[in-house]
């Protein structure tokens, strides 16, 4: 089977291109994928700012929201030409495109290459998370639907996402449930054996008890919820044993780096913005704990995954998605979205740090169960294997 994969966000700086580069290199090792190829050349340098489709059209002097909403709404008839030409080009038998906001006309695709498989990778819905305004995003997301009735399969990351695309009339023999996965070769829990070098490498306190986040700063992450729960515990009766280490970057850095500056000592949190993934491993290996409490119903999150492979004690949101796959106080701890109050994480976090025994025995179930179900391997294979 020859592959051609399709991901603009392969070359992006956020989490987009790690999905998609552990995705690609997993399809080459599949067994029945003769060869893989990407419509974008990898780029070895990382972009100095967001990619965005604006570099593609004519319309980017327009205001952000509009030039989103044109690019989510009209076909995008150059790229579906270029795409064409591809396939034409190499006799691909399967092409895999990541769910993104550029239009590309998969009916017209199918039209002219009858033979060829198209396999859609669902990570989120995009309308949503770009359109707060229910009636402005109407129509972006009945056409962000629409699209995936032309295709031959569609891989949404959870059950959640599958509802959506049932409730929008794909058919339901379309419909594979794929969730993210990691690479177990590089997310070693060894790497933990070095934890005291690392935090000098970070200036982090040997002695201290780390918790650790490490992903996007969207809005819907609502980490200053985070944050006011670490700081009962920065400014409790145990603020010297506590540092929190927070690692990433997205559109609402400067609202955690307020948040961190007014409600935490200053010597007990270090944030730092976007890092290249290929330090992530050792960066995660100076957490004694690590978390994402809150994310979106839909959400398949990857650092969870990440995380577990680390053999790290793990919280993670109480969200549907993220309970199709894990269960809690068996392979990590899931933190309720809606009815629990700065206190609840709190004293969780507490808790744990003060039970070493207990994070132990449930970070070793969950890096085992994540490395046994979800690593990028079973999901490229889980791909593949539906088309034969």
């Amino acid at each position: 089977m020859k592959v051609l994969y399709l991901c603009h966000t392969i070359n992006s700086r956020h989490g987009g291109r790690t999905h998609a580069r552990e995705f690609y290199a997993a399809l080459n090792s599949v067994e029945d994928v003769a060869s893989v190829d990407s419509f974008y050349e990898l780029e070895q340098e990382l972009p100095t700012s967001q990619s965005s489709e604006k570099r593609l059209t004519l319309t980017s002097w327009l205001p952000s929201a509009m030039h989103t909403f044109l690019r989510m709404t009209v076909m995008h008839r150059r790229r579906t030409e270029d795409v064409s030409r591809r396939l034409a080009a190499q006799s691909y038998d399967l092409l895999i495109v990541r769910h993104e906001s550029t239009r590309i006309d998969f009916a017209e695709l199918k039209r002219r290459h009858p033979t060829v498989k198209i396999a859609i990778e669902f990570n989120a819905i995009l309308s949503d998370e770009y359109f707060e305004n229910k009636i402005v995003r109407a129509i972006p997301r009945w056409l962000e639907f629409s699209q995936f009735r032309h295709v031959d399969k569609v891989f949404p990351v959870s059950s959640v996402l599958k509802q959506s695309l049932l409730d929008a009339g794909v058919d339901t023999d379309k419909i594979v449930v794929n969730p993210n996965g990691v690479d177990v070769r590089r997310f070693d829990s060894a790497l933990l054996s070095r934890r005291a070098v690392l935090r000098q490498r970070y200036g982090i306190p040997e002695d201290s008890f780390v918790i650790g986040y490490l992903g996007g700063m969207e809005a819907f992450r609502r980490l200053p919820e985070l944050i006011e729960s670490y700081s009962l515990l920065a400014n409790g009766d145990g603020k010297n044993k506590f540092f929190l280490f927070v690692v990433g970057d997205g559109q609402h850095s400067s609202v955690v780096k307020k948040e961190l500056s007014r409600r935490c000592p200053q010597d007990s949190y270090l944030q730092l913005g976007w890092q290249d993934h290929q330090d992530v491993p050792q960066i995660l290996a100076t957490f004694d704990l690590a978390v994402m409490p809150y994310t979106l119903d839909y959400c398949s999150p990857l650092k969870l995954f990440e995380y577990m492979a680390m053999g790290l004690p793990t919280i993670g949101p109480n969200t549907p998605s993220v309970r199709e796959l894990f269960s809690d106080e068996e392979q990590l701890w899931l933190v309720p979205q809606d009815v629990a109050g700065p206190e609840y994480l709190a004293k969780l976090m507490r808790r744990l740090a003060d039970d070493s025994a207990y994070r132990s025995s449930v970070a070793k179930k969950g890096c085992h169960w994540v490395k046994e179900n979800y690593t990028w391997h079973a999901n490229a294979v889980r791909v593949v294997s539906a088309f034969q």
